[in-house]
């Protein structure tokens, strides 16, 4: 069956459609799936004192339901909470010695997380920004 649009209309159409993909524009990207984000997620940050500190996330899914734990430098693991995936956004609550970090960030090709942290200690608030890098797994 031959199209009814002029060629010039069904080209601009098709090079609307490949632009869309190619730049993965918000909105319009395939939702990321508890298999996308399960794994282990990686990301460091300086304190005040230049000091490097690293944090490590893994994640598991089971099905559709996800659930997560989160390692900070050498220290023992502490379960996730709140852990969600909406689209291409993650968040979740980490709690530990008093303080209660509240990530939320967006998934990129499914290998980085960029977001922000709201970081609570004895009342006081903070928000810091966070990339969190996928650990790749060596295939066996």
């Amino acid at each position: 069956m031959r199209s009814t649009w002029p060629l010039y209309l069904q080209r601009l159409m098709l090079t609307c459609v490949a632009l869309i993909f190619a730049l993965d524009l918000p909105g319009l990207a395939p939702a990321a799936g508890p298999s996308d984000v399960a794994g282990t997620w990686t990301w460091t940050w300086k304190d005040s004192e230049k000091k490097e500190h690293k944090h490590v996330l893994d994640i598991e899914a089971a099905g559709d339901k996800l659930t997560g734990r989160e390692r900070f430098d050498d220290g023992e693991a502490v379960k996730v909470d709140d852990l969600v995936v909406r689209g291409m956004e993650i968040s979740f609550v980490v709690t530990r010695d008093g303080r209660r970090a509240e990530y939320q960030g967006k998934i990129a090709s499914g290998k980085t997380i960029n977001g922000m942290v709201n970081v609570t200690n004895k009342g006081q608030s903070n928000e810091y920004t966070w990339a969190a890098e996928k650990v790749k797994v060596d295939a066996k």
